[in-house]
């Protein structure tokens, strides 16, 4: 779905730009950096924390702070969106981390392409949660493909791709989400300007397609018994939200596990259990193969993460 149209050399690109979560926020802060979207289009205001406040997205609060003309649909599809988004004459459309799936009426708005970025190599992890299924599987490399959105789910045409090194055994997810965002906001331009001046032809998705459906409540939870790299994998690509969920039997603690690394030494806990080595600051969860060595969590219903030692101290006497 690439039209022949050229933008004029010396003109403006006109985007709109489709986001709502963390990672569409800081693609769209580094997209700033090379012009702003003509309009942001984000998920509306939901109810958030126990006093249940309406909050926007982390784009559209970010949008309205730089001032940028923000729409919030209900269903992006709905022919009045529509209307609205021909209205405003768009080259292209740039999605990443938006949350619903756009239909052909509109995809077809732009004069020049729809293009999402899509955090992995593609088709590897079409879906709604690519980095976190990466980390889960413990993989040491993924990245970000841009290609021409077609109403099937993450499966159009490939205009450029990179990789990026995730590193699952010491990294959290917080901690690569600027990366993958940096590399997006480039891709998402470059492809975009390639594409206008003719110089790039979409490729079609070769390779085993593989899925990353969204989260469910289960794939929170820490099993010890998978061993240590699936558990130091689930707690990073968990973190720093939604958390990943840990339930300590031994003093019947709800726990949330923010950040971990495998344990290189002799001391083993118990599956599921803890140990602290004072000499080495070290909170160690025993797993079926080793341990993984946990550097920060928190006590359900108390305020902050806790350090190692702090944890030992109170829990662990």
């Amino acid at each position: 779905m690439v039209a022949s149209v050229r933008l004029r050399i010396g003109t403006r690109m006109r985007y709109v730009f489709f986001g709502s979560g963390q990672l569409g926020r800081l693609t769209l802060e580094e997209l700033l950096r090379y012009g702003p979207p003509i309009a942001v289009v984000s998920r509306p205001d939901r109810p958030k924390g126990r006093k249940r406040k309406l909050t926007p997205t982390p784009v559209k609060a970010l949008a309205s702070e730089r001032g940028l003309k923000v729409l919030t649909p209900e269903n992006p599809n709905a022919p009045e969106v529509v209307a609205a988004l021909r209205e405003m004459t768009p080259d292209f459309l740039f999605l990443i981390d938006y949350g619903a799936i756009l239909k052909g009426e509109v995809l077809r708005v732009p004069k020049v392409a729809p293009l999402g970025a899509h955090p992995s190599l593609l088709p590897k992890y079409r879906g709604a949660s690519p980095i976190e299924r990466a980390f889960f599987n413990c993989d040491e490399i993924s990245g970000v493909t841009v290609f021409v959105m077609e109403e099937r789910v993450d499966a159009g045409g490939i205009v450029l791709r990179e990789g990026v090194t995730l590193d699952p055994c010491h990294r959290t997810k917080g901690e690569v989400l600027p990366e993958f965002a940096a590399l997006a906001a480039r891709l998402l331009y470059e492809g975009a300007n390639l594409l206008a001046e003719g110089k790039v032809r979409p490729i079609p998705q070769e390779g085993e397609v593989s899925y990353a459906p969204r989260l469910k409540p289960e794939d929170e939870v820490v099993r010890p018994e998978e061993g240590v790299r699936p558990t130091v994998g689930r707690i990073n690509g968990l973190s720093p939200e939604p958390g990943a969920r840990f339930y300590w039997e031994a003093k019947g603690l709800h726990l949330k596990l923010l950040k971990a690394n495998p344990y290189v030494g002799e001391v083993i806990p118990p599956v599921g259990e803890f140990a602290y080595l004072k000499e080495e600051d070290a909170l160690l969860l025993g797993c079926s193969d080793g341990a993984a060595r946990i550097l920060s969590l928190k006590v359900a219903g108390k305020p902050r993460p806790l350090s190692p030692g702090e944890f030992a101290n109170g829990y662990l006497r």
